[in-house]
């Protein structure tokens, strides 16, 4: 979901910003700035990485991280450029060479990016027949606008947009509907309208946690922090889980308190210990205060437990940069 996307980005810069202003000379709190910036599609994240090689000019995953982002927007000969610069600093690098072949032969990427996208279409073709037969199917409607929001760009949220929209029209207490109708809106940034829809879901369900959180979200998104932290309590009332224990976390660290962010983050950690987030936003809040060796006890039972995370891999490059943080800190 995009409010989880949302949650995870505004941990990251709280993360990095903070390493960048501690060790301003420290190349990979660079790195891993761009790194989090190029997960959020943001072109910012080549001057970090420009910033790590003006640091280290041979280190080997900067050139690399360019290359994987210069590769997205298709300037292919500059990513190949990179991969070059990154194989003269470790010359049997496997993935360097992979990375170098897979550009060069960026044509059979597209073929399977289209093939993805034609899943999608499909899709898309069978909730549209479902309509002809049923123009009414609130099923079908939501169904058609949850693969136009696959495709993964602005035309296709619009596309979906309007399916949600419809949906809601034939029945306006269909909550599902209400839902992907906010999210829709606000991954368009279009956060008070989505916020009218989260509020009218609330209204046709109380009991809705979804709908308090993702409203939860769109509050912070627009600055309202206090609403934000009713919201989640509000979600916490109907339903515990670790996702809004640490989501009352991360608004607990921007109102500035860090005791009670640290409580839920710790809450949520023995709620469900696979939930890598959490343990990404406690670590957080031991670095911001500088409590260099409690972090490194925080992280001593994880080579243990580290394979219980389901969260993306990225999530767990972050904690391992963590710990390697916290150390140089600690022993300088």
């Amino acid at each position: 979901h995009n409010y989880d996307k949302s949650w995870l980005e505004l941990s990251c810069f709280a993360c990095n910003d903070s390493a960048v202003r501690l060790y301003p000379r420290y190349a990979d709190a660079f790195y891993q700035r761009g790194l989090c910036r190029m997960q959020l599609q943001q072109a910012k994240c080549i001057l970090d990485f420009n910033k790590t090689l003006a640091i280290i000019p041979k280190h080997f995953q900067a050139y690399l991280s360019r290359a994987a982002y210069y590769g997205s927007k298709g300037r292919y000969s500059k990513a190949i450029m990179n991969c070059t610069e990154a194989l003269k600093i470790e010359q049997h690098s496997v993935r360097a060479y992979l990375y170098r072949g897979v550009l060069k032969f960026y044509n059979r990427v597209n073929m399977l990016t289209l093939l993805l996208l034609q899943k999608y279409e499909e899709a898309v073709e069978s909730f549209s027949k479902v309509l002809k037969l049923n123009p009414f199917s609130l099923d079908a409607y939501i169904g058609r606008g949850n693969a136009y929001l696959e495709y993964g760009h602005s035309k296709g949220t619009r596309q979906a947009l309007k399916d949600f929209l419809t949906a809601v029209h034939i029945n306006p207490v269909c909550i599902k509907a209400r839902l992907c109708l906010g999210y829709s809106l606000q991954a368009l940034g279009k956060f008070q309208k989505a916020w009218t829809q989260f509020s009218a879901a609330i209204h046709c369900d109380p009991s809705c946690h979804n709908a308090y959180d993702g409203r939860a979200i769109v509050c912070l998104q627009m600055g309202d922090i206090f609403a934000a932290f009713q919201d989640t309590n509000a979600a916490l009332k109907i339903t515990t889980n670790a996702e809004l224990l640490t989501n009352r976390g991360v608004i607990n660290q921007f109102m500035g308190y860090l005791n009670c962010a640290m409580h839920d983050y710790q809450q949520a950690i023995t709620k469900d210990p696979s939930y890598a987030l959490a343990y990404f936003n406690a670590a957080n809040v031991y670095f911001v205060n500088k409590q260099f060796s409690q972090l490194l006890n925080f992280f001593l039972p994880w080579p243990l437990t580290i394979d219980l995370f389901k969260n993306t891999s990225s999530t767990i490059n972050c904690l391992y940069y963590f710990f390697t943080l916290c150390k140089v800190a600690n022993d300088s």
